[in-house]
C-alpha cells in the first residue's frame, strides 16, 4: 500500500480529535539538576508544562495531565491520590527503581541519562500507551 497522493484532507484528524489528545505536564522532581534537564527537554519539544498557578482540569487548559516525577515520588502519600497518568524518571540502569515505579502505577519509565525520549514518552502516555525502555521488557509479564 502506498501513501495517499493529492488531497490529504481525509488523513488529517478532525479538530475535535486533536483536542482530545491535548495534554500538559506536571513536573515533580526533587533533584534540581534533573528537574532543570527535564524542563529543558520538554520545552524544546514544545510540550505544555503545568505552571504553579494552574491546576489540572482548569476549563481553559487541556484536559489531560501527565505527571513526570522521580520513581520514588509515586510511592509517597500525595502521589497515591493522583488522578493523572505518570512517567517516572529513574537513574540509568536502576531496573529495581524502574520496576518499583511500574508497580506503583507509572505508565511510562525513562532513564535519566536518556531524556531525549521523554517528550515522546509523555505524548504516548497521554493517549493511553504504556512506554518502557527496551532493557525492561522482562519487567512486563505475558498475560
Amino acid at each position: 500500500m502506498g501513501v495517499p497522493r493529492g488531497n490529504t484532507d481525509s488523513v488529517r484528524p478532525a479538530s475535535n480529535e486533536l483536542s482530545e489528545t491535548l495534554f500538559e505536564v506536571d513536573v515533580r522532581i526533587e533533584d534540581a539538576r534533573l528537574e532543570s534537564a527535564v524542563l529543558r527537554c520538554l520545552s524544546r519539544a514544545g510540550t505544555p508544562i503545568l505552571t504553579t498557578d494552574r491546576q489540572p482540569g482548569d476549563k481553559d487548559r487541556p484536559r489531560r495531565a501527565v505527571l513526570v516525577c522521580d520513581g520514588s515520588y509515586l510511592t509517597r502519600g500525595p502521589a497515591r491520590a493522583r488522578r493523572s497518568v505518570a512517567v517516572a524518571v529513574v537513574p540509568h540502569g536502576d531496573s529495581n527503581e524502574a520496576r518499583r515505579a511500574l508497580a506503583a502505577g507509572a505508565a511510562g519509565v525513562v532513564f535519566a541519562e536518556g531524556l531525549t525520549v521523554l517528550a515522546a514518552t509523555v505524548a504516548a502516555v497521554a493517549v493511553g500507551q504504556g512506554v518502557i525502555p527496551s532493557s525492561l521488557r522482562t519487567a512486563i509479564t505475558k498475560p
